[in-house]
């Protein structure tokens, strides 16, 4: 097993904390966090409001190289600066020969500096932000049937855990037995052996209705070439708008994959507000007619939106904030909708986790679409 430290850690990290077991031949021996990011020996829970990891965080780089054979450079939220504050901390490593690991993205003639540095020293660099091209041109649009069962991850936004969901559900499907294939929500998700999102649907270049068939023929690919017994699917970004300045572009992300897909379980995962369940049933309504998206469960994070902060920022430069709720909080809240028709889970909730993934292994049973095991 190699020793990895981690830098710079933040919240984009934390969902694989939780789920080290998805990451083969590594142990996590440091959390590296820039001074005045986390403070100093907390544990690292405190940057995702979860149960105690029994991993602390450091702010001292140098002295932690001495227990590692790898550092791995994980895409972070926060500001920070990749010359002053980064690639420093690369050079410093490959001075150490330690391996470097990156999930950030980076421009081709970074990406040159940090291998050719690697190369000198004898140590390896592998980067996993990696461009996903379309399969093949488009001769004639249409929609290829997906025979496999496919389980769909969204959130009404950003910071909504949906990650962390499309983790636990990869993590008990794989212990239950079943071969998984999977396309993330992220853009590096080939460290834990699965797809990343194909930054295709992101292009400028592609139409829209090209995109829907190209992703189309992206996911057949993956069931035809890999034979799974269910795919498990999280779009990006947020899908609907929260407001006129914080729109989530439109939700045309995810209306497009749901013209290339139809899921057979969908998991929609909130901010947490004091809803009744009401909300969540009109919620319900407004995917299945918006995307034609039945929705079978609830993921109700530990993150509340920041109204006071947002009211108080300028008007043409609003910005998405969260304030992070104790999970009690999200427990109670959750057991006070017991009326609502829907399941609703907080995912960090041990307990809950399990229950998640089970409804959908029984609801997907139920229905035939994949075998009990």
């Amino acid at each position: 097993m190699e020793r990895l430290i981690v830098y710079p850690f933040d919240i984009e990290f934390s969902p694989v904390l939780r789920h080290m077991g998805l990451i083969e031949n590594y142990t996590i021996t440091a959390l590296i966090s820039p001074r005045g990011w986390w403070g100093t020996s907390n544990d690292a829970c405190i940057v995702d409001g979860g149960k105690p990891t029994g991993l602390k965080i450091s702010s001292d780089f140098e002295s932690n190289l001495e227990h590692c054979d790898t550092v791995l450079i994980s895409d972070y939220c926060k500001f920070l600066d990749y010359n002053k504050s980064v690639f420093p901390k690369i050079v410093i490593a490959v001075e150490h020969k330690r391996n470097i690991i990156c999930t950030l993205p980076l421009e081709e003639n970074q990406k040159k500096q940090i291998a050719d540095l690697c190369q000198k020293k004898g140590v390896y660099f592998k980067h996993y932000h990696i461009k996903i091209r379309p399969l093949s041109s488009i001769k004639k649009q249409i929609i290829l049937d997906i025979n496999t069962p496919i389980i769909c991850v969204a959130g009404i936004s950003e910071r909504t855990d949906k990650f962390n969901v499309q983790l636990a559900l990869r993590e008990k499907f794989l212990q239950e037995g079943y071969k998984v294939s999977q396309v993330g929500s992220k853009s590096w998700c080939e460290l834990l052996g699965f797809h990343s999102f194909p930054n295709f649907m992101y292009s400028s270049y592609i139409l829209e209705s090209d995109k829907i068939v190209l992703f189309n023929q992206y996911i057949k690919n993956i069931e035809e070439e890999e034979q799974p017994d269910v795919i498990i699917l999280g779009i990006p970004g947020g899908i609907i708008p929260i407001n006129n300045n914080l729109t989530n572009r439109f939700g045309i992300l995810a209306y497009m994959v749901s013209q290339a897909i139809i899921p057979d379980a969908f998991i929609f995962c909130t901010l947490y507000e004091d809803h009744k369940s009401d909300y969540y049933e009109e919620l319900a309504k407004s995917m299945k007619y918006k995307f034609g998206f039945e929705v079978d469960a609830y993921s109700i994070s530990n993150t509340k939106f920041d109204w006071s902060s947002y009211m108080s920022q300028p008007a043409m430069s609003k910005k998405f904030e969260v304030l992070t709720i104790n999970n009690v909080d999200v427990d109670s809240k959750i057991n006070s909708l017991r009326d609502c028709n829907f399941k609703l889970y907080n995912i960090k909730n041990e307990k809950d986790k399990t229950r998640l993934s089970e409804y959908i292994i029984d609801k997907l049973v139920e229905y035939g679409t994949v075998d009990s095991l």
